[in-house]
């Protein structure tokens, strides 16, 4: 803990009491705001038991001058209403910490359960949001190559036993799909699946910034992208007309 942050969080405090004196709150009083006892200067999440009287829009302050003190999350969410500027972004910023730190210390069983359990409770709708909101934040923030290298870090970071569960629980997922279908309806779908790939690898395509790599359909152009270094988005490929 930074003696010169201690002396911060010291400073905000004493130049709180001298404004409420100078305008004639009585501390504590409800006739005169609304006030809170905060723990002062040690936190109550690190055994702290002394406390001041502050109004609730300098309680607020108070939490995040006292998280850059003890490299701690002191704010919860109420004082995002009552906070603007520096002090609000920093204050976002200690919640997602804190968050990051509780996640980093538990095991990949109690993340998982803490997800199932949060999971549960969200609405249809909110789900269908809040995965299109992650879906398009990762696709904006990482290229494809960076989305393959998470997708396996969290592959993985699980445990032998968790992967074969997982791709027991995927193979049960697909038990009776097709099984449950007539002869005709299997039949029909993998001569639709059959004339898709036909004619997916028929369609040709060409990197617009290197003509030299020839033509080739979507997957080989990639392959061949690759092989040579360049990207390889679909970005950087072409569809050549017949």
């Amino acid at each position: 803990m930074s003696n010169f942050k201690t002396a911060q969080l010291e400073q905000f405090v004493e130049d709180c009491h001298l404004d409420y004196a100078a305008r004639g709150l009585e501390q504590g009083n409800p006739m005169h705001g609304e006030w809170n006892k905060a723990h002062h200067p040690t936190p109550k999440c690190l055994g702290g038991t002394e406390w001041v009287w502050l109004l609730k829009k300098d309680h607020a302050k108070h939490g995040v001058i006292q998280s850059d003190c003890y490299d701690r999350c002191c704010v919860w969410s109420w004082e995002y209403n009552y906070l603007e500027g520096e002090m609000l972004e920093k204050a976002k910023l200690w919640k997602a910490e804190n968050g990051r730190r509780n996640m980093a210390a538990q095991t990949y069983e109690q993340r998982s359960e803490y997800g199932k359990k949060r999971e549960a409770n969200k609405t249809e709708e909110e789900k269908v949001r809040i995965s299109a909101k992650t879906s398009e934040t990762i696709r904006i923030r990482y290229t494809q190559e960076e989305r393959s290298e998470r997708a396996r870090n969290a592959v993985m970071s699980m445990t032998p036993e968790k992967r074969r569960e997982n791709a027991r629980l995927g193979g049960l997922g697909n038990i009776g799909g097709t099984q449950n279908l007539q002869d005709e309806e299997r039949e029909r779908r993998a001569a639709h699946m059959t004339s898709v790939n036909q004619r997916m690898n028929k369609e040709l395509y060409e990197d617009p910034d290197h003509p030299e790599i020839g033509l080739h359909n979507a997957g080989n152009l990639v392959k061949n992208q690759k092989r040579l270094g360049l990207p390889h988005e679909k970005a950087n490929r072409r569809k050549v007309t017949q």
